[in-house]
């Protein structure tokens, strides 16, 4: 058996994805190569209600920055980083105090990430809904002053 370079240092090197406590979702370079797309510098956010996972769609350029929802990636030198707070505010996710490392799963061309069983110890499920239905948050605090 021959020998092979170790260059996988860090956590760079593993799929993983951090959340942060400012709200900035972090891909290691990893999970971007296991995407296919390492260079990626824009994300589309989706996320599925009913199982509370959040879907990424990756993107370097071309026609599907065209479509809605694409923004900008933050790229790092170990990978890049996405703000979900707005995402996590709609969805009445409670602040975070500690940053978290994050399930991932790759299906249907997107990276697949666990969020509600996250925060599920903390926070039930019927008040992590939308804001725009019924039982969610009347006012929506976007710390823009007036």
């Amino acid at each position: 058996m021959a020998f092979k370079v170790f260059t996988a240092y860090g956590a760079a090197s593993r799929p993983e994805a951090t959340l942060r406590t400012s709200g900035y979702l972090f891909l290691s370079k990893g999970i971007l190569q296991r995407a296919g797309d390492e260079g990626a510098t824009h994300c589309q956010l989706q996320f599925d209600e009913e199982c509370g996972r959040l879907g990424l769609r990756l993107a370097s350029d071309g026609k599907e920055l065209l479509e809605d929802g694409f923004r900008q990636l933050t790229v790092e030198k170990s990978g890049a980083s996405i703000n979900i707070l707005p995402l996590l505010r709609y969805y009445g996710f409670p602040p975070l105090k500690e940053k978290r490392v994050l399930p991932v799963k790759f299906e249907d061309g997107l990276i697949a990430i666990e969020l509600a069983n996250e925060f599920q110890k903390s926070t039930p499920k019927e008040s992590r809904k939308p804001m725009t239905e019924p039982g969610g948050k009347e006012d929506f605090d976007d710390d823009i002053p007036f």
